[in-house]
């Protein structure tokens, strides 16, 4: 429900989305910066000088194994449903996820369905992620967060 006196401080000057605002502070929320500043932040972050980069990972190339006729096999495997969040899989194709995070290793045991969102959410810590999928299916564990 819409709380009435929520909405003359929600609006009032020098009050940001909760945040006070000091009289002269700027905020960027909403500044447009310069295709001449974008250029430098896109430079700076590109490649090795990249907060995200593993060593060039993305460029290895998939094992010859690595074939549509897999990928099927796999979402067929695990009844077309993601293995983390339980989400079936309807318009788009659920992603076929390397456990071990490595391209070459394509045998069925390493490879589970994920739906696109789960399937960007285990790129990130990575560690804890193998050790989740490692443990066998019966082990009473919450996912990580």
């Amino acid at each position: 429900m819409y709380n009435s006196n929520s909405k003359k401080t929600q609006f009032k000057k020098g009050n940001h989305f909760g945040r006070k605002i000091k009289k002269g502070q700027k905020l960027a929320l909403g500044y447009k910066h310069s295709k001449e500043h974008n250029r430098k932040i896109s430079e700076a972050e590109r490649g090795e000088k990249g907060h995200n980069w593993q060593g060039g990972k993305s460029f290895e190339p998939y094992s010859i194994d690595w074939t549509d006729t897999l990928r099927q096999s796999i979402r067929e495997r695990d009844h077309y449903i993601c293995q983390l969040c339980n989400k079936p899989q309807c318009n788009r194709l659920h992603s076929v996820h390397h456990i071990d995070y490595d391209k070459k290793n394509c045998c069925p045991e390493n490879l589970i369905t994920l739906c696109v969102s789960c399937n960007f959410k285990v790129n990130f810590n990575r560690e804890k992620w193998i050790n989740y999928f490692k443990k066998p299916k019966g082990d009473p564990e919450t996912k990580p967060s």
